[in-house]
């Protein structure tokens, strides 16, 4: 069974806008005040930490557990900006966010993320590990498919029931999405890796993750 038809992916997006739009007027108005700051930076629904309710202003650590309920969250993790959707769960791997090489396991769920140039950082899903290096990335995953769009920057993307199908792109402005599959017979082309529509993320969300971390998106404009 496929992760979800192109129908299915285009009707989510407009059923999550109304939503997407208050977080970013959120967003706006926190930025505008110059209150985000590092941690758990917005909070809209219930966000646990090992297990744990929390709230703005925690900090997120290596090994540490970030779960959303029905509501989503923005975090900051050093200069790493994670904007984190419902029905979510991330763990925060040792080395992850700092100079080092990191990984971060998307167990469940959604996240868009930016990175620091020149860090290091594996992202580990079901399906999939994807290598970056600084690098706009949003992934959502279900337990035999991995959607991985490379928004910028540059991604390894290895299969794990095949490593030797792996794929490296390299972006300016959502070139490159991919379905990344548990097994080949779920792709009507028999292919582990497949082209994918951009979905579920857009240009206005990076703009506000950069910024929050003092940086500026690659692209010029956008329609996403």
């Amino acid at each position: 069974m496929l992760l979800i038809s192109r129908r299915a992916w285009l009707a989510r997006i407009a059923g999550s806008s109304a939503a997407l739009a208050a977080g970013m007027g959120y967003m706006r108005e926190a930025l505008a005040q110059g209150d985000i700051k590092s941690g758990v930076s917005r909070i809209n629904g219930s966000v646990l930490i090992n297990g744990k309710a929390t709230q703005v202003g925690a900090q997120v650590r290596p090994g540490d557990v970030v779960e959303t309920g029905r509501g989503d969250a923005v975090v900051v993790v050093n200069r790493d900006a994670y904007m984190v959707r419902a029905g979510t769960k991330l763990e925060f791997g040792g080395g992850a966010s700092t100079a080092s090489q990191g990984t971060l396991r998307v167990l469940a769920g959604k996240v868009l993320s930016v990175f620091v140039p020149g860090n290091r950082v594996e992202i580990v899903t079901r399906t999939s590990t994807i290598g970056i290096r600084g690098t706009g990335l949003y992934v959502e995953c279900v337990p035999d498919c991995t959607y991985a769009c490379t928004c910028y920057g540059s991604a390894q993307l290895n299969p794990l029931a095949d490593p030797t199908k792996a794929e490296t792109v390299t972006t300016m402005y959502h070139d490159a999405p991919r379905y990344i599959y548990a097994s080949a017979k779920m792709s009507a082309k028999g292919l582990l890796i497949e082209p994918a529509p951009v979905v579920n993320h857009t240009d206005a969300e990076l703009i506000l993750l950069e910024s929050l971390v003092g940086r500026k998106v690659p692209f010029v404009g956008g329609k996403y």
